[in-house]
């Protein structure tokens, strides 16, 4: 309610009005509405918090295979993961990144500073079986030829890692399952494959990731590696849904699992999605 000073001056609401005092001055001004968020902003702003939210724990679980991620990556990962959501079919607060289309997580680079596909000049060959072994291969090439060093550098020998890591958001961990490395020889190198034969839970997202590793050799301390921020070559070679897995309930509870701290999608499903059973 509006009440009148010692002056005479108005204070206070009166309707959707109120009263000011400015300068010695009665001003009224109209109380602005309340902005109701629409369902549909509401919608939008919950796939955002998923999309962010899922970038972070893949970023945290895949922070073995790269050893410094460029300074876009959040950006350029949380795009590709709205793209693949909206790729999958399902409806918006209806799906994570286990309804996604993972086509497009083939060759993203973990720091665009350092491509891993221009570092090294040779296409690694993947293949998947019904049983989820991971088949690699590489045909024969130069080292010096195929493969990229980085600047003001000399003496720098390189290494080529593969990874495997299982993802399951809606349970809400994740297991770092295979790791080869192989040091690059200077000259000529054979053709190569390489072989994994994971146990994978049901339900699980599997990256098949490449990266190469830089280092000196000294005879007092060793092998000393160079990646960094300006220099770390990675990128996922293929991302798949392992659907039931290969493994039974007991064999997979018996793995070594880590738990994605900090990941908030099921959380943002149940409230705005109304989702209740998402467990698969």
């Amino acid at each position: 309610m509006a009440i009148r000073d010692k002056a005479g001056n108005l204070r206070g609401k009166a309707g959707d009005k109120v009263n000011r005092v400015l300068n010695n001055k009665n001003v009224v001004q109209t109380i602005p509405d309340y902005v109701h968020q629409t369902q549909e902003t509401k919608k939008c702003s919950g796939e955002w918090g998923l999309v962010s939210t899922t970038g972070k724990v893949i970023r945290r679980a895949m922070s073995y295979v790269c050893e410094a991620y460029d300074s876009g990556i959040t950006n350029r990962l949380n795009a590709l993961i709205k793209e693949s959501l909206a790729s999958g079919g399902k409806a918006i607060l209806q799906r994570d990144l286990h309804d996604a289309d993972l086509r497009g997580f083939s060759g993203f680079e973990f720091n665009i500073k350092s491509p891993a596909g221009k570092a090294f000049k040779v296409q690694p060959v993947v293949s998947v079986d019904e049983n989820y072994t991971i088949l690699i291969s590489l045909p024969a090439f130069s080292g010096q030829q195929s493969v990229v060093y980085p600047p003001s550098q000399s003496q720098v020998r390189c290494s080529l890692c593969f990874s495997v890591t299982a993802l399951n958001l809606r349970q809400e961990y994740y297991i770092r399952m295979e790791r080869r490395e192989v040091d690059i020889k200077l000259r000529e190198n054979a053709a190569a494959e390489w072989s994994f034969t994971p146990i994978v839970p049901g339900g699980c997202i599997l990256f098949v990731c490449m990266s190469l590793h830089y280092y000196t050799e000294d005879s007092v301390v060793g092998r000393r590696y160079l990646n960094g921020k300006d220099w770390s070559p990675a990128e996922i070679l293929t991302a798949f849904h392992a659907g039931e897995g290969n493994t039974d309930e007991d064999s997979a509870g018996a793995l070594e699992k880590e738990q994605l701290a900090g990941y908030r999608g099921n959380e943002i499903l149940r409230n705005l999605g109304g989702s209740t059973d998402r467990q698969n």
